[in-house]
């Protein structure tokens, strides 16, 4: 249904400046709920430039923080660095004492699982040379 309305560029027709003239348009159409959002006003075209941003930015902010974080441990080795040089000579042999110390008992144990691996494979030859298994099995462990 059309309803009778004044055009507001028309020219006037009639008495005076005002004219009576009327025009006839449509009606607008009333719009129920929420206004439509941006995104979807747009249409599905930005999904793969979205897309590119969000890795752009994921990506900055990654190799930010790992150069930071080496920058940091840069910072941090040079002072360690720095305080050893200006050790007196007694702290810093004992701090070279106390290294070795701890590098020695980690020593050990490796020491140890060597000499049982090499003992292993040695009775794995023994065995193959006997006929005793086949190669891929597993010898017993039984002394």
């Amino acid at each position: 249904m059309r309803e009778p309305t004044r055009a507001l560029n028309a020219p006037s027709r009639g008495k005076g400046s005002r004219g009576g003239g009327t025009t006839y348009r449509a009606a607008r159409q009333a719009r129920h709920g929420a206004a439509p959002s941006a995104a979807a006003a747009r249409g599905s075209w930005t999904t793969p430039k979205r897309l590119i941003w969000t890795g752009a930015f994921a990506a900055v902010t990654i190799v930010g923080s790992i150069y930071g974080v080496g920058l940091k441990t840069q910072q941090e080795y040079h002072e360690e660095k720095k305080q050893i040089l200006e050790s007196p000579v007694e702290e810093r042999i004992q701090a070279l004492e106390a290294r070795r110390a701890q590098l020695v008992n980690l020593r050990r144990p490796l020491e140890q699982k060597r000499e049982e691996l090499l003992l292993r494979i040695q009775q794995q030859k023994q065995q193959q040379e006997s006929g005793g298994s086949e190669p891929g099995e597993t010898p017993d462990k039984s002394p």
